[in-house]
């Protein structure tokens, strides 16, 4: 039996409040350590807070064809949902107010740094796991073109051509396409 086994065997074996203690133990060596949690252990514990989502529609009238375009960016093979576009999204961490989790978004993701954003709308993630997470959709203006080698440029009415996250095809672009057009953003 390796060690690992041994220590599974050993919670087993614990009370509920033994194992939050430990539970507790082993997160704060985590946010010692860097704070990342990781994909796996991230959705593990996912349903057991409430978060919030950032969600960020890059869009633009494309300058030779005078077309509304949007941002998206394609999720990888072993992520969640595996394969398909999306707008970049982030969610906040622990100490982070919104415009530092759109900056660490702009960062990692779009490569490119954030000049503004304006907030759109909110509701609460459809996906059972995700119920409790409070998605916040906001307008991105970055200061540069976005350089994700995963990323492109495509026009709103392309958007059925490929296989885009349903809930960003039903509320995130609906919702900043909205708010576009409320404040006149491409005359």
């Amino acid at each position: 039996m390796n060690w690992w086994q041994e220590f599974v065997e050993y919670v087993l074996l614990r009370t509920a409040d033994e194992v939050k203690k430990m539970a507790s133990y082993l997160l704060q060596k985590i946010k010692d350590n860097g704070g990342s949690l990781g994909t796996e252990l991230f959705n593990a514990i996912a349903g057991l807070t409430v978060g919030i989502a950032l969600d960020c529609v890059i869009l633009r009238k494309n300058p030779q064809t005078q077309k509304l375009e949007i941002y998206l960016t394609q999720r990888g093979p072993d992520e969640a949902y595996a394969n398909q576009w999306h707008c970049p999204g982030t969610f906040m961490r622990p100490g982070e107010n919104e415009k530092m989790a759109l900056d660490r978004l702009g960062k990692n993701e779009l490569q490119a740094v954030v000049h503004s954003f304006l907030f759109c709308d909110e509701t609460f993630l459809p996906e059972e796991r995700f119920k409790t997470f409070l998605d916040r959709v906001y307008l991105l203006n970055p200061e540069e073109e976005p350089a994700n080698p995963n990323g492109q440029w495509v026009e709103l009415l392309k958007l059925h051509d490929l296989n885009v996250i349903k809930h960003h095809m039903e509320f995130v672009i609906p919702a900043a396409c909205q708010k576009a057009r409320e404040i006149n953003l491409f005359h």
